[in-house]
């Protein structure tokens, strides 16, 4: 998999994971849909500290490593 030009100068700090101030539960990366299972896991929408500060990065931990891997299937 190699990295989508709108990401290719994306850091570690895109991946930032922050805790929500007000429920205490992890938010979710800014623009991505965690999918209806794994939604019960992070803030939701309707908390009152979900747009407050500190905010997410926009992608998931991890991700940015699997991009830039090597590719196995060449």
């Amino acid at each position: 998999m190699t990295r989508p030009d709108y990401w290719q100068h994306c850091t570690v700090d895109c991946e930032r994971v922050v805790y929500c101030v007000v429920c205490g539960t992890r938010k979710p990366p800014l623009g991505r849909d965690v999918g209806v299972y794994a939604a019960s896991g992070y803030c939701p929408h309707e908390c009152s500290g979900h747009y407050l500060d500190p905010q997410p990065g926009h992608l998931f931990p991890g991700e940015l490593a699997e991009m830039d891997a090597p590719d196995e299937s060449e």
